[in-house]
């Protein structure tokens, strides 16, 4: 089974990792973007599977190219992967209370089915 956090992350890189690694230094999300593009360029690459993503938010390609570098990087060092679940959850409590991220869903009169969604990877059919 896929982890939910690297789900989640590749979400958020492909929503929001260029505006906020480019201009929102001091955000938790940026920080923890940095802290994984810079695990995965390494020693001997100019880029890395993030930068990818960044550079093509809608390549469902690419996002699962992220999705499997980083469940390997995460698999290989202990250390690196609760460096990382720790700094998503600075970065999840940052993404939920504002910002673009924060979600607010309001229903009230007389309405049919109502579905609310967030960060939906993969497709829906109803």
């Amino acid at each position: 089974m896929m982890d939910p956090v690297v789900l989640a992350i590749a979400a958020a890189a492909a929503g929001k990792g260029a505006e906020v690694i480019v201009s929102d230094s001091s955000s938790a999300l940026g920080a923890l973007l940095r802290m994984i593009r810079n695990r995965l360029r390494g020693v001997d690459r100019e880029s890395s599977e993030l930068d990818e993503v960044i550079s093509v938010p809608g390549d469902t390609a690419r996002r699962d190219a992220l999705i499997g570098a980083l469940s390997r990087e995460l698999a290989a060092d202990p250390r690196f992967a609760m460096a990382v679940h720790d700094q998503w959850c600075r970065a999840r409590e940052e993404l939920g209370t504002s910002g673009d991220f924060a979600v607010r869903n309001e229903v009230s009169g007389s309405t049919g089915t109502v579905v609310q969604a967030r960060d939906i990877i993969g497709g829906i059919t109803f």
